[in-house]
Order: structure tokens, then sequence, then C-alpha cells
């Protein structure tokens, strides 16, 4: 049995799941490969995630979606190179009836795409359980700050191997709430059980849309999570961290920085060894700092800083 990986979490796992097959997300460390993809004009996590689709074996379909256009450009290179890809259209509007027909659709022709390589149609008891499983992880969060800076991170998928984490600490701060698109913070909304057996696809399809992600339009839920978010963690300073051609994150810093409610810090990343970046370091550091001496301060106000 072949299985499924992706990175996206606007793809409904349980959906896949559902039809016998093993899905993985996959958020792989961004690394110089040697898959001859571009490099110039192209944002290093997509080029690092199809670089491990590319690197997978036979028996592996990759999942990617429309939300973004640097995923939709690395999907045509890893068709053009022969391997077994699906395309997978998320609306990014989310307030009509259409929209959720629309995801519904598209869920119904990944399942039909996974029986004709080999999966069995959907099965609707494993479909709950899936869901089941999925409602009950946990969310994480560093609380134990020991005194020091508190921050949050949002932006671009934030692999375990960045050693960011390892950067906050050593300035000084603690990392307390991460708020990165795969971070498992990011969730999909409630299902209704009775309405998932009589009309599964569109009932996923319409819990999936309720997700507060940055690329729908409007995306004002984003900025009302994010906001929750930062208050019950008692944020001090947010970090963007978003990679180089991101133009998703790039295009919302501004309103971050108005509607956050703390400083926020603009980091731009190459790749995903921050403490190898000196230029990385030192941005954390002075940002650190300021929120220090603010926190020091009387006659601190919160300003944001973006650049």
């Amino acid at each position: 049995m072949f299985g499924v990986i992706q990175t996206c979490p606007c793809v409904p796992v349980e959906w896949i799941e559902a039809h016998g097959v093993q899905a993985s997300r996959r958020i792989p460390a961004v690394t110089t490969g040697s898959s001859g993809l571009p490099e110039a004009g192209v944002c290093p996590f997509a080029r690092a995630f199809t670089e491990h689709v590319l690197a997978a074996g036979d028996g592996i379909i990759a999942i990617f979606t429309t939300r973004c256009d640097q995923m939709r450009r690395m999907y045509d290179a890893v068709v053009s190179r022969g391997r077994s890809a699906f395309l997978l259209n998320v609306p990014a509007t989310w307030q009509t009836a259409t929209a959720e027909q629309m995801f519904a659709a598209e869920l119904e022709r990944l399942g039909r795409h996974l029986q004709t390589v080999g999966s069995h149609a959907l099965d609707r008891e494993r479909l709950l359980a899936a869901c089941d499983r999925a409602a009950v992880q946990g969310l994480s969060c560093a609380d134990d700050a020991s005194g020091r800076v508190r921050l949050a991170v949002t932006g671009g998928p934030l692999p375990t191997e960045s050693g960011f984490e390892d950067l906050v600490n050593a300035t000084g701060a603690r990392l307390v709430l991460d708020c990165t698109e795969c971070s498992t913070r990011m969730r999909r909304g409630e299902i209704d059980r009775d309405r998932l057996m009589e009309a599964p696809a569109h009932e996923l399809a319409r819990a999936y849309l309720a997700m507060p992600v940055i690329h729908q339009r409007p995306n004002h839920r984003f900025f009302a999570w994010l906001e929750r978010e930062l208050t019950e963690a008692r944020v001090q300073g947010l970090i963007v961290r978003r990679y180089v051609w991101c133009d998703v994150w790039h295009a919302e810093v501004r309103r971050i920085a108005d509607e956050a409610g703390v400083p926020v810090l603009d980091l731009q990343v190459n790749g995903d060894d921050d403490a190898a970046e000196p230029r990385t370091a030192t941005r954390i550091g002075g940002f650190v700092e300021m929120l220090q001496r603010a926190a020091s301060s009387p006659k601190w106000s919160s300003t944001c800083e973006c650049g």
C-alpha cells in the first residue's frame, strides 16, 4: 500500500486515512539540496518540501495545495519529473455555501484519485474515528518563562530542527507560544458527527474552512485568533518569522503589527538553521533587549517594531 505526505494544515488527513491510506505531515528542515530545483524566486520551505518529495520512495503520493503560489509551482516541478502528486484546490473564500461545495468536491476528487491508485472507498466509521483522534490532540505551550521575556512566533512552518527556540532562549527570552501555520494550535473547526455520517465531504470541508489561516479572504478570523492566543499566553513580543519570497506572510506583516497588541519583529529568513545566521541572532537579541528595557520603564508604550 502506498502512503501520502503533505505539509499544508488545510489538507484533511482524516479524509485520507478514511480511505485506508497512511498520511503524514512533513515539515522538513530547509537545506540546500541537489535536486536541481531553482533557488532564485522560490520560497526556501517550498523548495525543501519538494526536495523531500523527490527523495521519497515510489510508493508515496505528495499532496500540494493552491493556497500558496510557491507550492503550486513546485507541484508542477514534481509532476514534470514523473513523480506522483495531487494538487488540492483550497478556496481562499470561506463565507459562502459555494466555497464549501467547491472544497467538498475537491475532497471527493481526492478520494477518487486515491482509489485509482489502490485505496479502498471511503469508510465513514474510519473517518469518524480519525476525526475523534484529531480532536483530542494536545496543544503545546511552554509556559514556564522563569521571569524571562515571553515571546511568541507566527509565520511560515517552523521545523523542530531549526534551532529557533534555542536561539530565543540564548537571548534571555522564552518562546511560550507557537502560532506558525503548521503548529498544533492551527486546528480545524468542530465536527458535527451526525452530519459527518450523512454528508462526510461537506462536513469535513466546512470544518476545515473554519480554520483561521492567513491566506483566507477575508482573513479577520486569523487576526482575532492570534490576538486571543497572545493574550491568553501573556505574550510580551511577537516574532513574524517568514521565509524570503513568501508573499502571503510578507503582505500581512504591517497588519499583524497594527493588530497584535504587542511589539512585533519582522524576521525574514533564508533557511531553518537560525542559529547559524548571525543577522537573525542579532535581530532577535536586539528585540529582546528593547522589550526588557520597556518592561522596566514606567513610561513604556506599546510600539511595534517592523523592519
